[in-house]
């Protein structure tokens, strides 16, 4: 996969966003960063995860 350097930058600043809201134990800022719509793939018992964000916000 080939990113632009505005790709690249907008991906460190998202990152940066991440960092800072964790460091501050910030849940709302966290869950910001996030699609409402947010699913994901792990590698536990539960390999395919969907959550519906908004019920946290």
């Amino acid at each position: 996969m080939t990113l632009t350097e505005e790709q690249k930058a907008e991906v460190r600043e998202t990152l940066g966003r991440y960092c800072a809201a964790y460091q501050r134990k910030d849940l709302k800022a966290l869950l910001a960063l996030f699609s409402p719509d947010i699913s994901g793939y792990g590698a536990g018992p539960v390999r395919f995860s969907r959550t519906g964000m908004n019920t946290h916000r």
